[in-house]
């Protein structure tokens, strides 16, 4: 039996539990304002003169996306928000406070496509802004025998069109909005990276 690798982000990076991300802001950092969307964190580090300065670090609530099947067929929207264009993307949002990143994931795929899945797998957790003292993961997930139970339960701030697309498709749906997929359009860059990501779904 072949040992289990532990999952790595899009850099490599190792994380020991797989359904948490690290934070890249220390324990001891204080809340200096909390917005709609983004946190601000103080904290103070020591100069190379013995002095101490006040660094600043930014804080986003996690979010999912989810690599959802049905039969052989990928599951994906097509969708509008306010102030932006019709854009595709990866089923999912961001986590409620306290959720799991599969709890998100499970609920996202209900409500957005009123679907449900026996078979998860987490298949990255993404650092979607690669920057220092910038936390912002995405988890993507991918979903297999999603099957429809109940009809979609949208946000007031959502458009959102179900699809149904081949893998290839789906491929070019995405290269075609890439910018919006939470970090997930950074692993489609190349034929190695879509390979892997066809043959880890298998189809």
């Amino acid at each position: 039996m072949s040992k289990k690798q532990p999952n790595v982000d899009s850099e490599g990076k190792r994380f020991q539990d797989p359904s948490e991300a690290p934070s890249k802001i220390p324990k001891n950092a204080e809340l200096a304002f909390k917005g709609v969307i983004w946190d601000i964190y103080h904290w103070k580090e020591k100069m190379f003169d013995g002095s101490e300065e006040v660094f600043e670090g930014l804080k986003k609530r996690g979010s999912v996306k989810i690599v959802a099947l049905a039969g052989s067929k990928v599951i994906m929207t097509k969708e509008q928000q306010p102030g932006s264009e019709i854009y595709y993307s990866l089923l999912g949002g961001a986590m409620n406070d306290g959720e799991r990143p599969l709890d998100c994931a499970k609920r996202e795929l209900l409500e957005e496509a009123g679907m449900v899945s026996d078979q998860w797998e987490l298949l990255q957790i993404i650092d979607v802004l690669k920057y220092p003292r910038i936390d912002f993961f995405t988890h993507l997930f991918i979903a297999k025998d999603c099957r429809k139970t109940m009809r979609q339960k949208l946000d007031i701030g959502e458009k959102i069109e179900i699809i149904e697309t081949s893998f290839d498709q789906f491929i070019e749906n995405m290269h075609q909005s890439s910018d919006r997929a939470g970090g997930a359009g950074a692993l489609l860059n190349d034929k190695a990276q879509i390979d892997a990501l066809r043959a880890r779904l298998g189809i």
